[in-house]
């Protein structure tokens, strides 16, 4: 078993005392390291960067506090306690109309309710603030699109007059966010099962070199540039991509092919990588049966580039709106008698397939093996069963009928190719494993449902 594999250097990693709670003020524990809370937060900003979404959110957040909280000061607008009050006990209400109590959400969120007074205050001086610039009485109300429009104008300023800094998310005149403190926020606000595979990932940074170097193994230049060639492939081969390549969407996100092969997480994947190699030496490929051998080849073989359009049906009609198979078949040959070229093919799937990931795509499902990790195991029959360049009769798939075309096949890789692809498919399960030979425990392990 790999758990076992990976075992054999537990020597590592002393086992943690699995009964205790976990420490105040640490989110994780495993064996022979543990991460405090202001450390993940640090290295949430950090890792993700400016461009994620989530970190922008963040920052953007922070930044409209301190942005009221300076304009506030500086032309002397407060707020008196009894409004903050008045503003708490609405909130409360609120929340019990919703059927929740409020403090137990604050406390599932991490904020205490002096926290939250003071994020109220700083509602009542933004609306007051907006409520002025935009020349509205005293005790006017202010619409949440007035209230987004005035910031976005002022954060948008403060944005583009930031300068790089190390040591800060952002550095822009008077604003300093650390990354600490986006991480704070990103605590409080990311789903726990996120935050549980990010816990993960920063265990499996730290305690991967070690392992791998007790067990001999070398992390070199050559296996990082591997792993950005397969994830090129992948996105090159991904129709939801449409078109995009691995460095466009790099930069998308404020990255580059250079600032992956200097992080930390591709690392983690060629430790992965290294580790396949050693579970699943070439003697493992020898040693396979013939039925073992023909499903990996199923899985890892020939793939075919399929699209369809889908109908759903029912055997038994439960609306006048819902197609029984005789129906969906008949309706998918009407169609196919007006498709001549693969054109008229995405044209129509992509008006009527019911099947909405691959309508917006024209029908395309990208490509395809025998066995393919979720994808309808009829579709992907159907898809090798039929004739290339050609749309056949209407085939039975999950829930319905399809038609199919498939307009490519492209032959399995051989030997190596073929050991090495299969390897890098197994990964997730070698992660998997050292997770679990690590004993890792996380704050949010039982929020998200482990």
């Amino acid at each position: 078993m790999l758990a076992s594999w990976f075992a054999a250097a537990a020597f590592l990693f002393p086992t943690p005392q699995q009964a205790a709670p976990l420490a105040p003020g640490t989110v994780a524990e495993w064996r022979g390291g543990s991460l405090t809370a202001a450390d993940f937060a640090t290295w949430l900003s950090d890792s993700l960067g400016n461009r994620h979404e989530s970190v922008s959110e963040a920052l953007t957040h922070l930044l409209q506090i301190r942005l009221v909280e300076t304009e506030a000061a500086l032309r002397g607008v407060a707020v008196a306690a009894a409004e903050v009050v008045a503003r708490l006990e609405e909130a409360r209400a609120a929340v019990a109309a919703a059927g929740f109590d409020l403090a137990a959400e604050l406390k599932a969120k991490g904020m205490s309710e002096a926290e939250f007074r003071s994020l109220l205050a700083d509602s009542l001086l933004h609306e007051k603030l907006a409520r002025a610039d935009l020349g509205l009485a005293d005790g006017t109300p202010v619409g949440a699109e007035q209230l987004k429009a005035w910031t976005a104008e002022r954060i948008a300023i403060i944005f583009a007059a930031a300068e790089p800094e190390p040591d800060l998310a952002l550095a822009s005149g008077p604003y300093r966010v650390t990354h600490a403190e986006v991480g704070g926020t990103l605590l409080r606000t990311l789903p726990a099962q996120q935050l549980r595979e990010f816990a993960h990932q920063n265990a499996l940074e730290r305690a991967l070199p070690a392992w791998g170097a007790a067990q001999g193994l070398a992390l070199d230049d050559a296996v990082l540039v591997e792993e950005v060639e397969w994830r090129r492939r992948r996105v090159a081969e991904n129709p939801n991509y449409q078109g995009a390549t691995y460095e466009g969407l790099l930069a998308a996100r404020g990255s580059s092919v250079e600032a992956v092969l200097a992080g930390a997480e591709i690392r983690v994947a060629g430790w992965l990588r290294l580790t396949a190699r050693a579970q699943w030496p070439d003697a493992w490929f020898d040693g396979l049966t013939a039925a073992q051998a023909a499903e990996l080849k199923d899985r890892h073989g020939p793939r075919r580039e399929v699209s369809w359009l889908l109908l759903y049906a029912k055997p038994v009609k439960e609306s006048e709106l819902d197609l029984d198979p005789q129906e969906a078949a008949a309706e998918l040959r009407r169609w196919k008698s007006e498709m001549a070229s693969p054109d008229d093919f995405h044209r129509l799937a992509g008006l009527y397939s019911e099947h909405e990931a691959s309508r917006r795509r024209g029908g395309r499902v990208g490509f395809v093996h025998c066995i393919e990790p979720g994808v309808d195991p009829l579709l992907s029959a159907a898809a090798f069963a039929a004739p290339i360049g050609t749309v056949g009769d209407p085939v039975q798939v999950g829930g319905g009928l399809a038609l199919i075309l498939v307009h490519a096949e492209q032959p399995g890789p051989q030997g190596a190719e073929f050991r090495e692809k299969v390897r890098r498919e197994r990964q997730d399960e070698a992660r998997a494993a050292f997770l679990e030979t690590l004993a890792l425990r996380t704050l949010w392990d039982e929020a998200a449902g482990s």
